[in-house]
């Protein structure tokens, strides 16, 4: 056994054990596509060994032609990879693809026939080719795709990160390299002479596929597989060591090589763990540290949202507390110059500021339970319908001051729910209100009917609307309708606090807009839990204010 071949088989292993290990390591569409090209490098390089010493016709033929089938696959799967790598690209359309692969599968089948192989002579020591009449169409085919595959790559230097760029820096300069040695030792050279001695140096060329590979997986984490190249040089000097030990000529060298071996496996082993360690401990600080990135603009966040949530309960508290301070005083010092019916306006607008300070007051509360998990309810069966009877009497004049069309639409069948009285009233005034405030002129329609075994709360209104951007947003904490977050003032919690009451009974809360300045429809569904023992053909009842 001579040197050549020991190198030769040192390289075969190389790259069947890269293609593993990167097979083994990604999995995605990249990963597999190269571990195919090394895995079709490593069988070329047995089969085009082969070729060479085969010692029958047939044989030397098939070896041959699976050598040149392989060599077309090679640069179908090489420009396959450029396409995917480092991110998947649409360069080349599908329908290229697809021709492509038709015109690779055509010379792949051809190559096993006498239009790509003219003939094969059985010489000692290295059989030789003649080519065929589509050889020249062959090799152009072959060199076609692995320039595409270089340009494609180029090109996607351009808009790749420096890492990237890198990576594919080496991956062309491996391939590059490999491509040429093997092409004119394999081709070029022997069709020009007639000289096929050299095609047994084609599978050396390999060496800087795996040499530019593993120094792109050390130095700029291709494939995110830096203990591949530990694995690999480890192995190396396996293989190395275990040639030295089976050609050693005497006793003695045998012995010393075998022991080195042993010492060599033993350290490799433990070597290639530490690495392993190493790049798990990097991955889970690097993880920690993309964490705490997320975290620290979650609070970043929060820190706005707080700034701006203080900001809005400080002016809401603040405004009706300076109110109420304003008309209590002029009561105080000028209560026998006021007469009566200004004294009672003022007292209803003191109620109204005291009413919504309470309000705020009663939403942080309930913020706090939500985000504690500390919210309880007392369930028991009531009328949604009466609910909402007693919201639009409690909040009749304010529509009136607004000369909004106010009505409540509500059939006769009184179904009940279970619910908490208290918290499902919020959930119901909040709504109306809102309609309320958001609508400037023409009418806020509230109803209560049956579907499908729920009871559906509805407030409709010809408002301000909501717009498209701002409906999936609507319910999260804080958030407000930008079209009214200035005109309006309010915290975003009232919204957030109803779907959560709502969730909490089992049931759905929804808004529908067909856009700004279009009014809307805000929605509660509920389960339908019993019904009246005496249940009339249901009719509507409007309440006109």
């Amino acid at each position: 056994m001579n040197i050549d071949l020991i190198v030769l088989f040192i390289l075969i292993a190389l790259n069947a054990f890269l293609g593993i290990a990167i097979l083994r390591k990604n999995r995605r569409k990249e990963g597999r596509t190269f571990s195919a090209l090394i895995f079709s490098v490593t069988a070329w390089s047995v089969t085009n060994y082969l070729a060479e010493i085969a010692d029958s016709y047939f044989a030397a033929w098939m070896f041959i032609g699976t050598t040149y089938a392989l060599a077309v696959a090679i640069a179908y799967l090489f420009f396959r990879f450029s396409l995917l790598f480092p991110r998947e690209s649409a360069l080349v359309s599908k329908g290229k693809r697809i021709l492509i692969i038709c015109i690779a599968s055509f010379f792949a089948a051809l190559s096993f026939t006498p239009f790509i192989i003219g003939d094969v002579k059985i010489i000692d020591p290295v059989n030789t080719v003649e080519s065929g009449i589509l050889l020249p169409l062959f090799i152009i085919f072959f060199l076609f795709l692995i320039a595409a595959g270089f340009l494609v790559l180029i090109k996607k230097q351009e808009g790749a990160t420096k890492e990237e760029w890198f990576q594919i820096r080496y991956v062309i300069w491996g391939t590059l390299l490999t491509v040429i040695g093997a092409s004119l030792t394999n081709l070029i050279i022997p069709l020009l002479t007639g000289n096929w001695s050299i095609s047994s140096y084609g599978p050396f060329f390999t060496v800087f596929l795996i040499a530019f590979t593993v120094y792109a997986v050390t130095k700029h984490h291709l494939f995110a597989l830096k203990v591949i190249a530990t694995e690999l040089l480890t192995v190396t000097i396996w293989f190395f060591l275990l040639f030295q030990t089976l050609l050693a000529k005497d006793l003695e060298k045998a012995f010393i090589s075998g022991a080195l071996l042993v010492f060599v496996i033993f350290f490799g082993i433990f070597l290639i763990r530490g690495v392993i360690r190493e790049i798990e401990q990097r991955e889970k600080l690097e993880q920690l540290n993309k964490d705490l990135e997320v975290a620290n603009q979650k609070l970043q966040e929060l820190d706005v949202v707080k700034s701006r949530f203080l900001s809005f309960a400080s002016h809401q508290v603040k405004t009706p507390m300076t109110a109420i301070k304003g008309f209590a005083c002029l009561i105080y010092y000028n209560a026998e110059k006021l007469p009566k019916p200004k004294i009672k306006q003022m007292a209803d607008k003191m109620k109204l500021s005291t009413d919504r300070t309470i309000s705020l007051v009663n939403n942080l509360l309930d913020l706090r339970k939500i985000e504690e998990g500390r919210m309880q309810y007392a369930f028991e069966e009531a009328s949604i319908a009466e609910i909402a009877r007693e919201v639009i009497e409690e909040l009749r004049l304010i529509a009136q001051e607004k000369g909004l069309y106010f009505v409540l639409e509500s059939p006769t069948y009184e179904g009940t729910v279970r619910m908490d009285v208290q918290k499902m009233r919020e959930v119901i005034q909040n709504l109306v209100e809102n309609a309320i405030k958001y609508t400037d002129r023409g009418w806020v329609r509230v109803s209560v009917i049956e579907r499908g075994g729920s009871l559906v709360f509805a407030v409709r209104d010809s408002g301000r609307g909501i717009t498209e951007k701002a409906l999936p947003v609507l319910f999260k904490e804080y958030e407000r309708g930008s079209a009214v977050a200035t005109a309006i003032q309010g915290t975003g919690l009232g919204l957030f606090i109803a779907k959560q009451i709502v969730t909490d009974h089992n049931g759905k809360i929804w808004a529908e807009s067909t856009g700004d300045k279009k009014g809307s429809s805000f929605f509660v569904e509920l389960p339908l839990t019993a019904a009246p023992a005496h249940a009339e053909t249901p009719k509507n009842i409007s309440v006109t204010i």
